[in-house]
């Protein structure tokens, strides 16, 4: 069984790590994914590796931000708020690993409820401001000093300033615009 583990970075890596579980066979050890029969991990690795072999011939399921879904795509879940990595496309559907219970497997999901841009919430944005600057640009918490500091103002008035700006209008396209 393979635990569950924030994905990598760039699409292509995390292609690559799939392909190798893929690779080394089903079962339940360490690094493996189960599916099944060898023959069938076998041609999803390659789909991972190579890209969709019909894909210039066949229609891809669009995912809710209107883009089209291929495997090896990082899509957000937009009804769990998850991350994951799309093994394959079936049909208008996308196939997508699932951690149930810790048992990995997959499931299918309606190309409608994943996006490939992360879905907003309140409670993202709450806590984004909550947050405060730092995090909200740099990632990493202020240390209290904008000596040194990348981000995008000269002192941190200007950068609350900013970050409001940026929450007002994300704030206003989450009611609809009606503000």
């Amino acid at each position: 069984m393979v635990e569950e583990t924030k994905q990598p970075a760039s699409n292509a890596a995390w292609r690559a790590d799939m392909a190798r579980y893929l690779r080394r066979g089903a079962g339940d050890g360490p690094g493996s994914l189960a599916f099944v029969n060898a023959e069938e991990s076998a041609m999803l690795a390659d789909v991972l590796e190579q890209g969709c072999p019909g894909e210039g011939f066949m229609a891809l399921p669009v995912a809710a931000d209107g883009e089209p879904v291929r495997p090896g795509d990082i899509v957000w879940l937009l009804d769990e708020g998850e991350q994951r990595g799309v093994v394959g496309v079936r049909g208008k559907s996308v196939i997508v690993p699932s951690f149930d219970g810790g048992a990995l497997g997959y499931r299918i999901v309606m190309p409608d409820r994943v996006s490939h841009k992360r879905p907003e919430s309140w409670e993202r944005i709450a806590a984004e401001l909550r947050g405060g600057p730092g995090p909200f640009f740099l990632g990493a918490a202020c240390g209290g000093s904008c000596m040194g500091c990348e981000g995008p103002a000269l002192n941190e008035a200007d950068c609350w300033k900013l970050m409001a700006g940026k929450l007002a209008d994300r704030i206003e396209a989450l009611a609809g615009g009606a503000l």
